[in-house]
């Protein structure tokens, strides 16, 4: 919720918990302070040690407050923040989700993700291609990678955290064939067998969105046909 407010609203500070729900503040201050730099971040701690402090400032904050103990700076705070905060840096911002569906197999939609996604590739964009078709996906078998049985989403009930580090160990690169230079997209396949999503895993899938979004300029999903209803895909389009 704090990087989709960065993302509407563009602040010019935000005053950041450390300990959040679903994703702890100082994960939630590095997103946005990689894809909003000019965002002042300051960070509100009840634990002000050195360690805490340093890993606040690797995060990107500019500032923090001990809660327990210097609320009564926190106006001060956010205006020195204000001051330091790098006006001047570009936003790049949230990727674009472009989502391809046909209400019946063999009607083009793979196609026409997998076209565009090599496309925005050869322009610039930084792009991941999400195939959310997890009975028939074939993504991968258009582009002619192979992926075995491992696949991301095959194993992310098994992955306790679920980072940009545990989904590159999964992602597949497909390079332009004849394209000048390194121009290509980033695959995450669908498994070779079905795999059925509990709320938990739909969770998972969410934050999924939620490092795809903050890493790449375009995130294409191709939505199973006819199934565009189930909740995992509900929950990857919300």
């Amino acid at each position: 919720e704090a990087i989709q407010l960065a993302n509407s609203q563009r602040p010019d500070v935000m005053v950041r918990d450390v300990m959040m729900p679903i994703l702890n503040g100082l994960e939630a201050a590095a997103r946005i302070a990689q894809v909003f730099p000019s965002i002042g971040l300051l960070m509100l701690t009840s634990d002000a040690s050195p360690e805490s402090i340093r890993a606040a400032l690797r995060a990107g904050a500019k500032d923090y407050l001990d809660k327990s103990s210097e609320l009564f700076r926190l106006a001060d705070a956010v205006q020195a923040v204000d001051a330091r905060r790098e006006r001047n840096q570009v936003d790049r911002g949230l990727a674009s989700v472009w989502a391809f569906y046909g209400a019946k197999g063999s009607a083009g939609g793979t196609t026409l993700a997998v076209a565009a996604a090599e496309q925005l590739a050869k322009s610039g964009k930084k792009v991941m291609l999400l195939d959310m078709d997890l009975l028939h996906g074939d993504c991968a078998f258009y582009l002619n990678l192979a992926t075995g049985s491992a696949t991301l989403f095959s194993q992310l009930g098994g992955i306790e955290n679920l980072d940009l580090a545990a989904v590159r160990g999964f992602v597949k690169r497909f390079q332009s064939p004849g394209a000048e230079g390194p121009l290509g997209f980033d695959v995450l396949a669908s498994p070779s067998d079905y795999v059925r999503f509990d709320e938990r895993l739909e969770e998972k899938l969410i934050g999924l969105m939620d490092i795809l979004i903050t890493n790449y300029d375009v995130v294409i999903v191709d939505l199973p046909p006819g199934r565009i209803f189930e909740s995992q895909n509900v929950a990857v389009l919300d």
